[in-house]
């Protein structure tokens, strides 16, 4: 008989990472035979990759692979256009390995710990326990996508590339290394770099310019925006 186990057992530690981390890199591409992987965290059962990203999530719910493919495509769109198009810094170890996405709330666990976001975050670019640069997402992103687009109000696939252009732009920013501690620019240019990727997108108006353009608006933006949105939602 099996004893009963109140939580489930542990998931087993990550293998040992394909490649070092590695900061100092040098960004040439492409390297022979692609980019490595590496992995931190605990329970993941899902990867979808591309040339340059990993989605990843565990066993707990999360996209389809068809839907992590539509992701990722946008996240590859937002490399090309800022990094390739515009000569932004490379997030760091970019150029020896995949930059890993994550799903919260499936399961993934990091040093036996759920990995979570903020409570209503749209998303969040953070470091890996191994040092490695990435960012998280919630499981409804796909369906808010898909219920903007049912509802008439954007294209489908423009809130994932919205919001991965964001985030992934969150990472460029700590490769530049500066303005970390200014609120409304970290946030405005990461809107701005969406707004490259979906002219017209909804947060247009929080973009740098889009800031500057109404000067009757705090930098900070205290308080709900146009329509009831609340600006702190994307912080």
């Amino acid at each position: 008989m099996i004893p009963f186990l109140p939580f489930p057992p542990p998931c087993p530690p990550p293998p040992p990472a394909a490649v070092a981390f590695d900061p100092t890199a040098p960004t040439s591409r492409p390297l022979p035979g692609g980019l490595g992987d590496h992995e931190a965290m605990e329970c993941v059962t899902h990867v979808v990759t591309t040339a340059r990203f990993a989605l990843k999530w565990g066993d707990q719910g999360g996209p389809t692979d068809a839907e992590a493919r539509v992701a990722l495509a946008q996240l590859e769109t937002a490399y090309d256009l800022q990094v390739v198009g515009l000569g932004l810094e490379e997030p760091a170890g970019m150029s020896i390995a995949r930059m890993n996405v994550y799903v919260v709330g499936t399961g993934v666990t990091a040093n036996g710990q759920p990995v979570q976001m903020p409570e209503g975050a749209a998303g969040m670019a953070s470091v890996a326990p191994d040092g490695w640069p990435m960012f998280l997402v919630p499981p409804d992103v796909w369906a808010m996508d898909a219920e903007g687009a049912a509802a008439g109000q954007w294209a489908a696939g423009t809130w994932l590339a919205d919001l991965f252009a964001h985030e992934f732009h969150h990472t460029v920013q700590s490769a530049e290394g500066v303005f970390q501690d200014e609120t409304w620019f970290v946030e405005g240019t990461a809107n701005w770099a969406a707004e490259l990727q979906v002219p017209g997108h909804p947060m247009t108006w929080m973009s740098v310019a889009g800031l500057l353009d109404r000067p009757e608006l705090a930098l900070e933006l205290p308080g709900p925006g146009p329509e009831g949105f609340d600006p702190e939602d994307l912080r």
